[in-house]
């Protein structure tokens, strides 16, 4: 998605956050133990998508992680690369 020539605040100002949460004590015992395994697997699926997507995605957000460049670390998240991020191209 191009947003045209915003900085990562504008980027991000786009788009809030916003805390989804749940009543989690309502589950069964064994629902509730398998929800840190969905997690894990769900934070594995999104690395495999961000490697799928393009292979240059895991080097430049090492890179990011690396530089602590946070705003635009967190623009490249949201869009899963650096495409429509003209920070990173």
């Amino acid at each position: 998605m191009w947003t045209g020539d915003l900085s990562p605040d504008e980027r991000l100002a786009q788009f809030p956050a916003y805390s989804l949460t749940a009543d989690l004590s309502v589950l069964p015992d064994g629902d509730s133990a398998a929800l840190p395994h969905l997690l894990k697997a769900g934070k594995a699926l999104d690395e495999l998508y961000l490697s799928q997507w393009w292979q240059g995605n895991v080097a430049v957000r090492n890179k990011l992680v690396a530089n602590g460049d946070t705003k635009i670390l967190e623009v490249f998240d949201m869009y899963k690369g650096p495409f429509g991020n003209p920070f990173l191209i």
